[in-house]
């Protein structure tokens, strides 16, 4: 009878044992309070190398949780540091969290995604694929942050946004509503992209401009300064928009089309580029302006039709008769 309880007790601290083995972590008694709710410090119950082949071994102290349901016991994901899970978010897969980080509401990170520096996931945000978001950046409501995507510095992604592939989102830019940013594009500076907008492929968005309605943005094209494209307006090929230039209606600008100062451009009758022309063999972009004028850029720079004739003094004969021939036909193509 003795062998028998002394059998049951000593099989009870095995199956206890071997649960703790199955598992990857446990909670310990290391407890903090955060925004009304209880923290647990995780430590790991098994040794083991993360996705990035950092070694976790068996008694190391990971972050916080609120509950064990916050981070997987399957896969390799780990959390660091000062690292905090709570509420119904979810840890996955190979995913790692680290610095002070802190993921919560009903947030979802998954795959091989990389949290780090102050980072915030909330709402019902999704970062998963090889994504990394760090820094200060913000990223809530139903986006989703997937690939190779890096999302940093004071970057905020919210609404039904998505970023993929290797797009690249810093500074203080905000993408929202229903926007998506994906291929190498990267947006920077003050930018903001929302509505219905897209940008892919290779384009550049920075400073305060601001991409919105159904606008799309591709090719190399880049918008910067206070730029404003907006609309069923694109823009693709080498273009380049800045300064207070706006962009909209059903307009197409494309090429080595040069657009700054005060463009205001509502359809494909509102510009015309000849390239490569001149001295400097580079684009001659005509367009309309808010004034209802038209304005020439020439190496980035912008002219009015008068100063730009004085500007011709140093080219050929030949070249300053082409470009004179250009500027005619603009003023009959280009509508007011």
């Amino acid at each position: 009878m003795v062998n028998g309880i002394l059998w049951r007790l000593t099989l009870g601290k095995n199956i206890r044992k071997g649960e703790c083995e199955m598992k990857k972590f446990e909670l310990t008694q290391n407890k903090k309070n955060w925004e009304g709710r209880t923290l647990y410090q995780i430590k790991a119950c098994t040794s083991f190398t993360t996705n990035s082949g950092i070694e976790i071994s068996a008694g190391e102290l990971g972050g916080w949780v609120e509950k064990e349901q916050n981070l997987s016991q399957r896969g390799k994901a780990w959390i660091w540091s000062d690292t905090k899970i709570y509420g119904a978010a979810k840890v996955y897969g190979n995913a790692e969290i680290y610095g002070n980080a802190k993921i919560y509401e009903e947030a979802n990170i998954s795959g091989n995604a990389i949290i780090y520096g102050n980072a915030q996931i909330f709402g019902n945000a999704v970062i998963r694929g090889n994504a990394k978001v760090y820094g200060n950046a913000i990223i809530c409501g139903d986006s989703k942050i997937s690939g190779y995507a890096k999302v940093c510095g004071n970057a905020e992604i919210w609404g039904y946004a998505k970023v993929y592939g290797n797009a690249e989102i810093w500074g203080y830019s905000e993408i929202y509503g229903e926007a998506k940013v994906w291929g190498n594009s990267k947006i920077s500076g003050n930018a903001k992209i929302c509505g219905n907008a897209e940008i892919s492929e290779n384009a550049l968005i920075w400073g305060y401009s601001e991409i919105y309605g159904n606008a799309k943005i591709c090719g190399n094209a880049e918008i910067y300064g206070y730029a404003k494209v907006y609309d069923n307006a694109e823009i693709y090929g080498d273009a380049e928009i800045w300064d207070y230039s706006e962009i909209y209606g059903c307009s197409k600008v494309f090429g080595d089309a040069k657009i700054g100062g005060d463009a205001f451009i509502s359809s494909p009758d509102d510009t015309l580029t000849i390239t490569p022309l001149g001295r400097y063999r580079v684009s001659l972009s005509l367009f309309k302006t808010k004034e209802n004028l038209i304005k020439i850029s020439y190496n980035w720079d912008i002219y009015t039709l008068e100063k730009f004739q004085s500007f011709m003094s140093g080219w050929t004969e030949e070249e300053v008769k082409i470009a004179k021939a250009i500027i005619e036909v603009a003023k009959v193509a280009i509508k007011f």
